[in-house]
């Protein structure tokens, strides 16, 4: 099953996913500091635009060691990353199934294997648009370490806890969020496991320890990583604002879309975050299994000493809860969660929790296989994993061309500068947060690009007369001898990071950190002098590196201790004759791999080539499959080829998507942004919309720059359009285009003098709109019967006041509304008269109960500093006569004049 996905990699070149480049150049950079002598690098240098980068203080070591470790045996780094995802993909099948296996049986060992290899989270990840290979990598040591555990508690011993270290150990070294995630996982995992199988309490202990010693081992990497981020810009208030993780999550349509063939024509086609109907199905007779609690005989042959002929309620019952989970993370509705449990905000992606989510659906699917009778239990598997297979099928055909990435500093050095990508972090977010300005080049990177030898000294910082040699050089240090006629201050084109040391012949000296830019700065006197700059660790990472050793040696003692007194092993009956057993046992396994390797064959030899069962390709001037389509030119420029639109009537405080299909008619240095607006058809106010800073996926942060667009494929742009409470439920226009951020001009639509498409109407209904709380400045004034005055809200920077009405029954008149601005003396100096929300809520279509948001632009032009006084009201537009205001407030006391008076200061907000 693992073929499935190493097959399509066989091809040259490596997949043209987003984050494929950014690791790939990370394996590259990590080898090149151990070239250097570095054993375990903490500071990139030649990252940043050679400025230097603290990315291995923080970036899990594990993914860009495996590509090493192929580097070593004489394969090129391209091959390396290639055998990263193998190696992880077979962890995904062999995981699944030994866990499985040891709860459920072999047979639903297999089908969890498939659903759980073949999920369109993980293919996506691996071959399609991810490319995020240390995330894809932690995912499929997930079983792993569940398993490890389920052996320590029904099994014991040291071995199995060793190996739950190890285990454990290397998620935390693949990819931190997931090990955060895991963590409270496997512990509740061994604590179901306990309470079901009724074991010794000792079991938990070793549990504990076992994730004890993997947590421990791995301090030198997870204890600064935690620690001094505070160091850099990767804290959660820069997360939420740069890339928001309420923008990326997903709807039930996602999570349930069924798979479709990918169009080879757009450059980013549509790849939903979803859980597989297969696997749905699947796991839904898992869920049928946990009511029936079906008993069953056990195998003739097992490969473990503990017994499953009893249905493992609790795990079950354990994999259901956290599928809930999981989906529930990924929807809107765990909005509160997101923002307030700490550091969850950090993982950007709410939809990262679909790994766990799979992982339960594959235990599901295992369960299910426990409703059918023995006799008929193969054939089901090879049913289900087909189904799988075929489930899956249409997104084994990765939609990019593969891309040979070149291996050389010079190579990274480019993609840096090509696509800002600073120290292969798409946010910057481990500068150090002396850095007050993202730099977006810098005097080395040219030299970088052209493979030249970078000098780190700003020589344009020496005085007059000075001379410096440059003594040495390594990844993490710089040596150079002075001479100066007087003193100053050497200027290092090196970002300050803690650890980086100064010493002035051979005595600790002063770092003065340069403000705005965070380069390293030294003072140094008159004369001659050596000057070695050098990034050591500090106390903190000097003790983390500590515990790992003290760790490591602890284990080495008490395995070569257990080793030499070894406890007498407990007796385990077996079968009479295990070889027969295992004849039963492999013949059926046989007989599926067989068929799984005739079908992949089949794929290889004549699905691949010949036909486009699991592939489309749309044609040049439209899109297959778009809901509306159409071929509107912008300015000679683009095509919009049409949209789709999630619904044509959404409710107050509702979400509307609408994803648009944009394709380029020439070549273009310009980055254009893209728009979706809700506009009033009567004055064309915005009322929501969507601007994408690139137009592209939102949900999955892939955008494509208008500037890389070439003229042959159409770019898929996704916006969510998020409808606030005060939208009044009208109909608006839907509009859509495309501007330049540097001026703000819309490209007009050709022929028509227009800068903006108008693409449909959308009615907004009634639903989650305004309460009374929030009103900014409440107020309670009645005028005639059934309309009252709620509040207002000044906004000053925008001179718009805003009125909150509120009709308590259905109205039979359009009333007008009158906001006049008096002076100090009561004169007017400025006034207007307009129906609510200029006529485009008028007063008999509210709807009774509903608060109503009725925005005022005031014209202050030419009026002086001061007090003014706002005057309030409404009248009958055929008689003029205002209708009768009483305060509520006051015992429904009547007003002078019928009008309500609202006093604005100049600093009223």
């Amino acid at each position: 099953m693992a073929l499935f996905v190493i097959q399509p990699l066989l091809r040259p070149g490596l997949p043209g996913t987003a984050d494929t480049p950014i690791h790939f150049y990370r394996a590259l950079e990590f080898a090149r500091s151990w070239g250097l002598g570095v054993l375990y690098p903490r500071w990139a240098p030649d990252l940043a635009y050679g400025y230097g980068y603290p990315l291995w203080n923080f970036a899990p070591p594990l993914p860009y060691l495996i590509p090493l470790a192929f580097r070593a045996l004489g394969f090129s780094l391209e091959v390396g990353v290639k055998g990263l995802v193998a190696l992880a993909a077979l962890a995904y099948a062999l995981g699944a199934y030994l866990l499985v296996r040891d709860s459920l049986g072999p047979r639903a060992g297999w089908v969890a294997a498939a659903v759980y290899t073949l999920a369109p989270f993980a293919l996506r990840e691996a071959l399609l648009y991810g490319g995020n290979y240390p995330q894809y990598l932690a995912i499929s040591l997930y079983p792993w370490v569940l398993w490890g555990l389920s052996r320590v508690v029904r099994r014991g011993g040291w071995p199995n806890i060793v190996l739950v270290a190890v285990l454990y150990g290397a998620v935390i070294l693949s990819h931190l969020f997931h090990a955060l995630v895991l963590t409270p996982v496997a512990a509740a995992y061994a604590l179901v496991l306990w309470a079901n199988d009724r074991r010794d309490l000792r079991r938990l202990g070793a549990s504990a320890l076992a994730m004890g010693l993997g947590l421990l081992g791995t301090a030198f990497f997870w204890l600064p990583a935690f620690v001094e981020r505070d160091f850099t810009r990767a804290v959660e208030e820069v997360y939420v604002s740069v890339s928001p993780f309420y923008l990326r999550f997903l709807d039930w349509g996602e999570l349930l879309a069924w798979p479709r063939p990918l169009d080879a024509r757009a450059a980013n086609p549509w790849v939903p975050f979803s859980l597989g109907p297969v696997a749905l199905l699947l796991a839904a007779l898992g869920l049928l299994a946990i009511l029936a609690n079906r008993q069953t005989h056990p195998p003739i042959y097992q490969s473990t000493n503990f017994p499953i002929s009893q249905f493992p309620n609790l795990p079950t019952i354990f994999f259901l809860g956290l599928l809930t989970l999981c989906v529930f993370m990924v929807l809107p509705v765990s909005n509160w969660v997101w923002t307030h449990a700490p550091f969850l905000a950090v993982a950007e992606f709410p939809w990262r929790l679909l790994g766990l989510a799979n992982l339960s659906l594959a235990f599901l699917a295992g369960a299910g296989v426990r409703l059918v009778p023995i006799r008929w239990r193969t054939a089901f598997v090879s049913v289900a994993v087909l189904a799988v297979i075929l489930g899956a099928a249409a997104y084994l055909y990765p939609p990019h061309p593969f891309v040979h990435y070149g291996e050389t500093v010079a190579d990274l050095a480019r993609y840096e500068l090509a696509t800002h990508t600073i120290g292969t972090t798409t946010l910057g977010e481990y500068l150090p947060r002396w850095v007050e300005e993202v730099p977006t080049g810098s005097p080395l990177a040219e030299a970088l690009t052209q493979g030249e030898a970078v000098e780190k000294l700003d020589r344009a910082s020496l005085p007059a007369g000075a001379t410096a040699r440059l003594l040495g050089r390594t990844a993490v240090s710089d040596s150079y001898g002075f001479d100066s006629p007087r003193p100053f201050r050497a200027r290092f084109f090196t970002f300050y990071f803690p650890g980086w040391r100064a010493y002035l012949d051979g005595r600790p000296t002063e770092i003065a950190i340069e403000a705005g830019t965070g380069f390293i700065t030294v003072p140094v006197p008159s004369g001659r002098h050596e000057l070695h700059l050098q990034f050591i660790d500090t106390p903190l990472r000097a003790t983390s590196n500590a515990l790992t050793r003290l760790t490591l040696t602890a284990v080495i003692i008490a395995s070569l201790w257990r080793g030499a007194h070894p406890r007498p092993r407990s007796i385990v009956h077996r079968p009479s004759s295990p070889s027969a057993g295992l004849r039963w046992s492999l013949r059926p396994a046989l007989l599926l791999g067989s068929g799984l390797v005739g079908l992949l064959l089949v794929k290889a030899l004549v699905v691949d080539s010949h036909t486009d069962w699991f592939r489309r390709q749309s044609p040049p001037d439209r899109v297959l499959g778009v809901q509306h389509p159409l071929r509107v030119d912008l300015d000679g420029r683009f095509w919009l080829l049409g949209y789709d639109l999630s619904r044509e009537a959404v409710a107050q405080g509702g979400v509307l998507r609408v994803v648009l299909y944009w394709q380029a008619q020439q070549s273009l240095s310009t980055d254009y942004r893209s728009f979706v607006h809700l506009d009033a058809p009567t004055d064309r106010r915005t009322w929501a919309g969507s601007d994408n800073f690139h137009p592209g996926d939102a949900t999955a942060q892939i955008d494509i720059p208008t500037s890389t667009w070439d003229t042959t494929h159409y770019v898929r742009d996704e916006h969510i359009l998020r409808i606030p409470p005060e939208v009044p439920p009208v109909r608006f226009d839907l509009r859509a285009g495309l501007y330049d951020p540097g001026t703000g001009r819309r490209l007009p639509v050709a022929g028509e003098g227009d800068d903006t498409v108008t693409l449909q109407s959308v009615r907004v209904v009634a639903g989650r709109g305004l309460r009374p709380d929030d009103v900014p400045h409440p107020v309670d004034y009645r005028l005639g019967e059934h309309i009252r005055l709620l509040g207002y809200r000044w906004n000053p920077a925008g001179a718009e006041l805003t009125l909150y009405w509120q009709s308590e029954r259905p109205l039979a008149t359009d009333y007008v509304v009158f906001v006049h601005l008096l002076d100090a003396e009561g004169n007017r100096v400025w006034g207007a008269d307009a129906p609510p929300l200029g006529g485009l809520y008028p007063t008999s279509a509210w709807e009774p109960g509903l608060i109503v948001a009725d925005p005022r632009p005031l014209t202050l032009g030419g009026l002086p500093p001061g007090e003014y006084t706002v005057a309030v009201g409404m009248y009958h537009p055929d008689t003029l006569v205002r209708l009768p205001v009483t305060d509520a407030a006051a015992d429904g006391r009547p007003v002078a004049d019928n009008v309500i008076r609202l006093t604005l200061g100049t600093n009223d907000e």
